[in-house]
């Protein structure tokens, strides 16, 4: 088992995706494995955004580190889904890996520069409301296009960091409200259902959990804003991570974390 840990971290940094899909077939029934795989994988990814963004130059920074965000983003969901078939873990750890990027200092200094503006939430709140319904029902909607969730990803930032007051809470109330309405549509839908209780329990669930993942990473500046973080050094690469300090059931969670509130 230790010999196949070190070769699946060697495969990883080499990025051998074929190896690595027939290593996920094998060790897929142990979940071990997997979860390790899982974790070196999120590691990787996240060590190789971090390099992107430190080499980043020239104008207009904050909008190439969103793009260089979204096609790390892309490429690796892409993997996921050839290599790993869609694995709900191996898509969460995409999502925390680019949470990461996104709160590494660099990272953190390039959003804040983008310039704030007065925007209107009762007009730019349907369009973002539109792709979250989109994300969080992929079967339904399918995926959602790059040109969209680089745009969405502004609009969220907008919203945030509008002058002369931030929509960031009724951002979080308004998106918390739409996923309590959508898992209480799927407990119906469930309960109505002529199939298996179980396996359609576990198909809605499934899309559920992938999709609130997405938009954790879509509302990556919304998270820092409201949940209350603490920054600590990873030593084994010297970077910025942070970690939720213990709130009270008042305070706001990141939004990828609503599911575990709503159908646990």
């Amino acid at each position: 088992m230790i010999y196949n840990f070190i070769k699946c971290n060697d495969l990883i940094l080499k990025e051998d995706f074929d190896a690595l899909q027939n290593m996920y077939k094998l060790l897929k029934p142990t979940h071990i494995g997997t979860n390790y795989m899982v974790e070196q994988l999120q590691h990787n990814i996240s060590r190789i955004g971090h390099e992107k963004v430190q080499s980043l130059k020239g104008e207009n920074l904050p909008t190439l580190f969103v793009e260089t965000l979204l096609e790390l983003h892309t490429k690796y969901i892409n993997i996921i889904r050839k290599t790993f078939a869609s694995d709900p873990d191996f898509i969460s750890s995409l999502d925390k890996a680019c949470a990461i990027i996104v709160n590494i200092k660099n990272g953190k200094k390039m959003i804040s520069a983008i310039k704030t503006k007065q925007v209107n939430f009762n007009e730019l709140w349907p369009i973002v409301l539109s792709t979250v319904r989109s994300v969080i029902n992929m079967s339904q909607y399918g995926h959602t296009d790059k040109s969209t969730w680089h745009t969405r990803f502004f609009d969220i930032y907008d919203l945030c960091a509008a002058t002369p007051d931030s929509y960031a809470e009724r951002l979080y109330e308004e998106t918390k409200k739409f996923l309590e309405d959508h898992c209480r549509s799927m407990e119906k839908d469930i309960a109505e259902s002529e199939q298996n209780t179980l396996s359609i329990y576990v198909k809605n669930w499934t899309e559920y959990k992938m999709g609130a993942e997405h938009l954790n990473s879509l509302y990556a500046y919304l998270n820092n804003t409201l949940v209350k973080k603490h920054q600590v050094i990873d030593p084994g690469n010297n970077m910025m991570l942070e970690y939720n300090i213990e709130l009270d059931d008042q305070s706001p969670v990141e939004i990828g974390e609503v599911k575990f509130n709503l159908l646990n």
